[in-house]
């Protein structure tokens, strides 16, 4: 018995091993990462689907046999699916073919695998190599829809009859839609290392995505980027002063596929979204109905009914990361995170006065929330115009 405890405890503490050493990445293992990225990726001609060490049509013919299964011998696949939707088509051919006769720019060439890869390198060093940095948010309330036309018509008549001349009339409909395009701003200027606590993915000591290939409807890598990392002061104006414009950047763009649920999960890297984003949970989407549900309680309530607001459904789409980096130094100069999303909610109005020719709305409102929230990083120091 004791040899057989021995045997077990020092089998769990095996397993423990591996587990930590795999969970954790260290500061080598991103930058190796990041360097073994850059060879896939850069290495070599692009578009070079028979390995002959140069571009020509032979190439977008090679990638059209394969795409139409009459021959796999001697093709790389990886560096033939162009568009990065995992598989070779003839569109990926024509690319080919138009780059090859200067129709088209060479870094449309690069891979969807290779350029996905060098995409999650680059994210997932952050963390590890503890690079700092500033950031801006900014959230658009885009648009603010409704259905049921005629029941918001009929609570405003109603409640304006109650109200009489004395009251202010009512308008529900513009009371939901007030805050159409409204922006708000936040800056942080103060530069602190990238963690778990204050960079995407929270909770992820070391990953900054867990984005797979499926997770993504495309992967876009382009030159010569300029960006400008704004910062706002407390009353919403920019600061000039602060903001930054970057030239001669490479970027690449993951866009993530998109997704409707009817409730958040717990798990929220069980969405694609959540695997890169830090999501809001139910009650961020649900604080400007507050007041809503606040409206008829209490005595009020049991006088004439309710008014409530529950979450229906919540559908994510557009939504991309881009990284600004450097392509000499291999260092990341910005990130944006551009979260585009509806929410909808359902209002259910169940009004009614003892005379019922008075009050009496039982309706349901269906109210959609358009919004979209940038969250930009700016990592000064690798920035080597300024540093």
């Amino acid at each position: 018995m004791k040899k057989f405890l021995s045997m077990l405890m020092a089998a769990v503490m095996l397993v423990t091993s591996f587990a930590f050493s795999a969970s954790a990445v260290t500061k080598t293992e991103a930058e190796e990462a990041v360097n073994a990225a850059f060879d896939n990726m850069f290495n070599g001609v692009a578009g070079d689907v028979n390995g002959d060490n140069q571009l020509t049509a032979k190439d977008a013919r090679d990638a059209l046999v394969y795409s139409a299964g009459l021959d796999d011998s001697g093709i790389d696949a990886s560096k033939a699916d162009i568009d990065g939707d995992g598989v070779v088509t003839a569109i990926d051919a024509r690319t080919i073919l138009r780059v090859s006769a200067q129709l088209e720019e060479k870094d449309v060439l690069y891979s969807g695998a290779d350029k996905f890869e060098l995409f999650n390198a680059l994210i997932n060093s952050i963390k590890p190599l503890k690079q700092e940095f500033q950031k801006t948010t900014v959230n658009t309330v885009v648009n603010i829809t409704y259905d049921n036309h005629e029941g918001i018509k009929k609570f405003n008549n109603q409640m304006n009859r109650l109200a009489g001349s004395s009251g202010e009339k009512m308008d529900f409909g513009a009371a939901l839609t007030e805050d159409i395009g409204k922006k708000s701003y936040s800056s942080i200027t103060n530069i602190k290392p990238a963690s778990s606590t204050n960079f995407p993915i929270s909770g992820e000591a070391d990953i900054s995505s867990l984005l797979t290939m499926n997770d993504i409807s495309g992967i876009e890598y382009k030159t010569d980027q300029t960006y400008t990392f704004n910062v706002y002061n407390y009353n919403d104006t920019l600061n000039t002063d602060l903001s930054v414009t970057m030239n001669n950047l490479d970027a690449v763009t993951a866009y993530i596929k998109q997704e409707t649920v009817s409730d958040i999960p717990e798990n929220i890297q069980t969405l694609s979204h959540g695997k890169c984003f830090d999501i809001p949970d139910k009650d961020t989407f649900m604080a400007g109905y507050k007041e809503i549900n606040n409206m008829f309680t209490g005595d009020i309530a049991d006088l004439v009914g309710t008014i409530k607001a529950d979450f229906n459904q919540l559908k994510y789409y557009d939504s991309y990361v881009t990284i600004y980096f450097d392509h000499d130094t291999k260092k990341i100069c910005a990130v944006e995170y551009n979260l585009q999303y509806d929410f909808t909610v359902g209002i259910r109005m169940d009004l009614e006065s003892p005379l019922e020719l008075i009050l009496n709305i039982h309706e349901t409102i269906n109210v959609t929330d358009t919004e979209n929230t940038k969250y930009c990083y700016f990592f000064k120091n690798n920035y080597k115009a300024i540093s």
